[in-house]
């Protein structure tokens, strides 16, 4: 599948909230996010927040952002 270990890459940074929650999204939902996250500057955490999911301080928050 294109794009695989851009999306394995992306779960890994992930609290395990989050995580689950992404891995219930069907495969187009999880590709945008990841999309969105090639594409830009928020982290994984900030992703699944801003599509939906749940909150996490577990994990990845602050990775590869601006602070």
């Amino acid at each position: 599948m294109p794009g695989e270990n851009l999306l394995s890459d992306f779960q890994q940074l992930l609290g395990p909230d989050a995580l689950a929650w992404f891995k219930r999204l069907s495969a187009p939902e999880q590709m945008k996010i990841v999309g969105q996250w090639k594409g830009g500057d928020k982290d994984p955490g900030e992703l699944v927040e801003a599509n939906g999911g749940p909150t996490s301080d577990t994990g990845a928050r602050g990775w590869g952002s601006a602070q």
